[in-house]
């Protein structure tokens, strides 16, 4: 698992299907589980949440009849994730599932998981909910690289009543941008920057364009964006040719490049907020 884990996060997606294909053949539990997750995230990323959500309830349903507490609590938060584009509602119930399961068993690495599903599932519902969601996985993160931590940061940056136009949350992104980068975790840094864009979409459609079509292209690691987000969606088409025009640079970016100009677009909004604020 923690071989599948470092394949995910790095975004070395043909090391991470070789490991899922592995993980199908083999008769444990704990693998067929593994599997169905595996599959989930897979299917995400290529943009079909309906498949996504039917291999996360897989997973659920194996951690249920096996009886195991722990892999409960995670593939219930798993599913609440990997749903809630789909049902929010399904998505809050899960998550609170999940919570309920990991505060009954020891320890507390089990609870971040559950944590992160009530932050993702209450971002736009219930705020208070997801910011005490947030406080409380970020307080409990001990593990060596803070990942949860980071992801918690990464939700909390978009959390806003109103489309992101301030200036503390652009430099919310552009720390998470730059501690996922320093660190190599392609996979977290391109959802990260998906879900800058859909968040800037509102208030500044070349900005969103510019990020969304970074985070689809091969030059970090490939996340579905323009096809599959209702946000990003209508931008692509209201704004066909700003759309076609951020395809077209992110295609001819390396790695290296894509995290520069994720870098150089915030710093330029950062530049321009500025400005305004000064006039």
């Amino acid at each position: 698992m923690l071989t599948h884990f470092r394949a995910f996060v790095s975004g070395d997606m043909d090391d991470y299907q070789r490991l899922a294909a592995r993980a199908r053949s083999s008769p444990e539990s704990g693998m067929t589980i593994a599997s169905a997750v595996f599959d989930s995230i897979i299917t995400m990323f290529a943009g079909d949440f309906v498949a996504s959500h039917g291999r996360a309830s897989d997973a659920t349903n194996i951690a249920r009849e096996t009886s195991d507490a722990y892999a409960l609590a995670w593939t219930l938060a798993h599913q609440s994730v990997m749903v809630g584009r789909q049902s929010p509602s399904e998505a809050i119930s899960l998550g609170e599932q999940a919570l309920t399961v990991a505060r009954g068993v020891p320890g507390t690495l089990t609870r971040l998981y559950p944590l992160l599903s009530i932050v993702t599932s209450n971002e736009s519902v219930d705020p208070p909910r997801a910011r005490a969601a947030a406080d409380e996985a970020y307080a409990l993160d001990r593990t060596q690289r803070r990942w949860w931590a980071t992801i918690v940061t990464n939700n909390m940056a978009g959390l806003s009543s109103t489309p992101i136009a301030t200036l503390d949350r652009l430099v919310e992104w552009r720390e998470v941008f730059a501690s996922l980068h320093e660190r190599q975790e392609r996979i977290l840094l391109s959802s990260s920057i998906a879900s800058a864009a859909i968040a800037v979409a509102a208030s500044d459609s070349e900005l969103a364009a510019d990020l969304a079509a970074i985070a689809e292209s091969d030059a970090i690691a490939p996340a579905a964006t323009f096809t599959a987000h209702p946000t990003l969606i209508r931008r692509a088409r209201d704004h066909p040719e700003i759309v076609a025009e951020a395809r077209a640079r992110a295609s001819r970016m390396s790695y290296e490049a894509a995290v520069e100009q994720t870098l150089a677009s915030i710093d330029a909004a950062l530049a321009a907020h500025r400005i305004d604020d000064e006039v």
